[in-house]
């Protein structure tokens, strides 16, 4: 069993590695824009969202985490599951942001974002699993876990709708970010 101090530093290492390759490709794109004529605000827009999404699940993986003293195996290799696939945002995004139109790199970027959340929800409930429930908590719990796999079902639709329409994938992908943000705000 690992102590979840060394979980934690090793999510956010992770996550300030991934934070940091966004960063950087941001600012290059950005200052690759000004000479072509793609949208600096779409570009923005862009990694405003993948960034938002990392801070969700950072936030969301925080609270998680605090509630345990140990980690079981579940909860490691659920964590490792969560890292894969947000470590993989950075280059779905640039491979986006690279690209004009609908078509596979939007299917990618949406795939990333889904399997993220689904992996975020699947660790939620090793967690949840791992610690007892206190007495008027059960309800919550599953409503939580409801809204989820609602989430993860809009987000998949936004990657149905991305074969067609770019800006209707990433509006739908806006959409859940800010549900998902107000649901790990209300879990404080």
């Amino acid at each position: 069993m690992l102590h979840a101090a060394r979980i934690e530093r090793f999510r956010n290492a992770m996550l300030i590695m991934a934070s940091t390759i966004l960063i950087v490709q941001m600012i290059s794109r950005i200052l690759s824009a000004s000479a072509t004529d793609q949208s600096v605000w779409f570009i923005v827009g862009v990694y405003a969202i993948s960034l938002a999404y990392l801070g969700i699940f950072w936030r969301s993986h925080y609270l998680s985490i605090r509630r345990l003293l140990r980690i079981n195996n579940q909860v490691a290799w659920g964590t490792l599951h969560l890292l894969v696939w947000l470590i993989l945002l950075p280059f779905a995004t640039a491979w986006l942001v690279a690209t004009r139109g609908p078509g596979v790199p939007v299917l990618v970027y949406g795939f990333v974002l889904t399997m993220s959340m689904i992996a975020n929800e699947v660790l939620r409930s090793c967690i949840d699993g791992s610690v007892p429930i206190p007495a008027g908590r059960a309800a919550r719990r599953s409503t939580r876990a409801r809204t989820g796999v609602l989430l993860c079902g809009i987000l998949a639709f936004a990657v149905s709708v991305g074969l067609t329409s770019r800006v209707g994938a990433l509006s739908a992908c806006s959409v859940v970010a800010i549900v998902q943000l107000v649901r790990v705000c209300s879990n404080a």
